[in-house]
């Protein structure tokens, strides 16, 4: 209970207070009618901010949907260049791009042409090397609504009549190329023979269907099988010969179906389609042969006074008071060691020819320019185990030299390149035969100074039947070609420049064995850590040195030959085929095969061939050839022996000689095959393996697969952007 004093003083507080708020009613009364607006236009302005973004959110949603379908739908349109863009975005890409619009909102805007409620849409096309992007952006323009948060009578407007609008960007990057396989002819598949590519497409662009030719035509089991599509130029496809029907009634299956099955699906076929183009035109735009020999002979030396008749010396008794040319050691018989010192007489030696020792040594010429000259020809034979010791810095040749080795061929002095010149030809016979570091110039038996005496057979420059023949790379000049055959079990030839050139009129040629014939045995070129052998197929050394290897006339790698090993370089071949016959198996690691002038290859039955691509310390498509390793002079291969990146064969443009597999080869390869003025045939069992990541796998003028051949394309960077791809990577909204 409250005291009487208590409650006293709370009713004294009671009546101030209602006193006070009757004093107060008139002005809090005038506060909210003057706040009142306000407060109603906030509440609208809320209500409309709401409405707006409501509204901004619809037609956002209808420009992605834009954007996105407009862009799927250029998947399929062929934009290649910036004007195929601009036309697609004002005809058909505006038509997918109002129809995906409307349907995201459900007809909610009814948006049409018109400038007050359109789906706009623009296009463009760019390429990067070899990656392609085009972007595409759809903008939605609808009336805006009028806003319930205009109080006039205070001057608060709010939003007035207008526009509002949204936008969305969508791209696509691919690759150079929507096809891995393009053939600018027809392609033919009978049999059981099947053309089957991996994450890519295949492409023909024949249009001789007036003229009774399908652009693809498949009979009996074969089939034509792009994963991502098979296109045509023209609207004729068959499986039964030509028609201008499409018809797949038999076996044949050309299309997409993954699984080999032949369920007569024709959908995937796509006719009358645009040329994609060639994805590798940056390649040698100019179509520069790059072959420029040029090169000659040196000239003789020249030399005062008579030559030294060696022989003559030779079968006199031994003369200690004759210094000055030839000691010989009679104190056995046959004849021992004899030296012949070509500093006197200025090295000017002949009768050279038939010597029959049980040694012979040449001592170095430190007066005669550019050493020792031999004329008349360089013949013989060792005996007893005895060595020939060219102990010069060089020689000059003439009239061929041909050797039979007892103990080996040594030459130089260990201490400096070589300079060695020889005309007539060269042979060497039974024992190991080294050549050091140096520059050669070996012309066979067919040139200006050629001996017939010493000519060595079929006309070559060089032929070896020696067990071993190493060749230490610098220079050689090779005019006539290299046989090695005839008991040569192991040649190796390490990184350096080489070119050979077969004689035109020479049985090398008219026999088809090319500048350089590899008949049996096991062949290694460039640098190796394990050379190719009976039992394995050798190694290449991790240390790249740059390799050039010129064959003009052709080269021929024989079934003979176990295994072959090509290490990283460049492998010219011109006016003559390269040939792999069968049971060869050949392995190059980084190696780039260049045919020029009529050359092209021919992999026959049972031949095994596994080439590889450079990939690093290579130059790439678009350069090449790089401006830095070309010259006037002879020779240059654009490339400083490095190879082409991602191309095992290239032939140039205007080489229309076929290319050949045949029954039984086995041929697979990591890299491009780019031969576009090329026919290749495909025969029997002959099986093409391609495996490529950034580079069409195989360009062709046309295909003819028959029996059982098989083409089977891998493309390994599908969906890449990085590179020459051969499919899209898919559609992206990026705003």
């Amino acid at each position: 209970m409250l005291t009487p004093s208590v409650r006293g003083l709370a009713l004294s507080l009671f009546g101030f207070a209602l006193r006070h708020f009757r004093n107060r009613r008139a002005g809090i009364a005038l506060i909210f009618a003057l706040t009142a607006p306000l407060l109603i236009a906030a509440t609208g302005l809320t209500v409309d901010a709401g409405y707006w973004y409501q509204q901004q959110e619809s037609i956002q949603s209808a420009a992605d949907a834009a954007a996105l379908s407009a862009a799927q739908g250029a998947l399929k349109a062929s934009i290649t260049t910036s004007s195929d863009a601009t036309s697609y975005a004002a005809n058909n890409g505006a038509t997918i791009a109002q129809a995906a619009a409307n349907n995201a909102t459900n007809q909610q805007f009814k948006l049409g042409s018109s400038s007050t409620r359109a789906v706009a849409l623009t296009g463009s096309y760019s390429k990067s090397g070899s990656t392609i992007t085009t972007t595409w952006v759809a903008t939605v323009t609808i009336p805006r609504a009028s806003f319930f948060s205009a109080v006039r009578g205070l001057g608060l407007s709010g939003l007035g009549s207008g526009l509002q609008s949204a936008s969305a960007t969508a791209v696509t990057v691919s690759t150079d190329g929507t096809y891995c396989a393009h053939f600018s002819g027809t392609v033919t598949v009978t049999g059981g023979a099947k053309v089957y590519a991996t994450n890519c497409g295949i492409y023909s662009g024949s249009t001789a269907c007036a003229s009774g030719a399908a652009a693809i035509t498949v009979t009996g089991s074969g089939q034509v099988i792009g994963t991502t599509g098979v296109a045509t130029a023209s609207s004729c496809v068959s499986d039964d010969g030509y028609t201008t029907t499409p018809k797949y009634s038999q076996s044949g299956y050309i299309g997409t179906n993954a699984s080999n099955s032949n369920n007569g699906d024709i959908s995937t076929v796509s006719l009358n389609t645009a040329d994609p183009g060639d994805a590798l035109s940056g390649m040698n735009s100019l179509n520069t042969e790059l072959w420029n020999p040029g090169w000659t002979v040196p000239s003789a030396p020249s030399q005062s006074g008579s030559a030294v008749n060696v022989s003559k010396q030779i079968s006199q008794s031994w003369n200690p008071l004759n210094t000055n040319s030839v000691q010989c050691d009679y104190g056995s018989i046959p004849a021992g060691s004899c030296v012949v010192d070509a500093n006197a007489d200025s090295g000017y030696l002949t009768g050279l020819n038939g010597y029959g020792l049980n040694g012979l040594t040449l001592t170095a010429n430190t007066t005669g320019t550019p050493g020792t000259y031999i004329t008349g020809g360089f013949s013989g034979q060792n005996n007893n185990g005895g060595i020939l010791k060219l102990q010069d810095s060089s020689y000059y040749i003439s009239g061929g030299m041909k050797l039979a080795l007892s103990n080996g061929l040594s030459i130089g002095n260990g201490s400096q390149s070589e300079s060695f010149v020889v005309n007539g030809g060269t042979s060497f016979t039974n024992s190991t035969v080294t050549l050091p570091t140096g520059t050669y110039y070996l012309s066979g038996s067919g040139a200006t100074l050629a001996s017939t005496s010493n000519a060595t057979k079929g006309n070559y420059a060089l032929t070896t039947n020696s067990p071993t023949v190493v060749i230490n790379g610098s220079q050689y000049y090779v005019n006539g070609g290299v046989d090695l055959s005839g008991g040569t079990t192991s040649s190796y030839l390490t990184s350096g420049l080489y070119e050979f050139k077969a004689y035109t009129n020479g049985s090398n040629t008219s026999s088809g064995k090319g500048a350089f014939y590899a008949e049996e045995g096991y062949d290694t070129f460039g640098n190796a850590t394990t050379l190719a052998s009976s039992s394995s197929t050798g190694s290449c050394s991790s240390t790249i040195s740059p390799a050039t290897y010129y064959f003009d006339g052709g080269l021929t790698i024989s079934g003979g030959t176990s295994n072959v090993l090509l290490c990283p370089g460049i492998y010219y071949v011109r006016n003559g085929n390269l040939v792999i016959e069968s049971s060869s198996h050949v392995t190059g690691i980084g190696v780039t095969f260049v045919l020029e002038g009529t050359a092209g290859y021919i992999f026959n039955g049972g031949a095994a061939i596994n080439l590889t691509a450079p990939t690093t310390n290579c130059v790439s498509t678009s350069d090449y050839p790089l401006s830095a390793y070309e010259n006037p002079t002879s020779p240059y291969d654009g490339t400083n022996g490095q190879g082409i990146c991602g191309i095992a064969i290239y032939q140039s443009r205007t080489d229309t000689t076929g290319d050949t597999v045949n029954e039984g080869a086995s041929t697979t390869i990591n890299g491009a095959i780019y031969t576009p003025g090329a026919a290749l045939t495909i025969s029997g069992a002959g099986a093409l393996t391609i495996t490529t990541s950034g580079v069409p796998s195989l360009t062709a003028a046309s295909l003819n697969d028959s029996g059982s051949g098989n083409i089977t394309i891998t493309e390994n960077s599908a969906g890449s952007s990085s590179s020459t791809s051969s499919t899209s990577s898919g559609v992206l909204l990026v705003n």
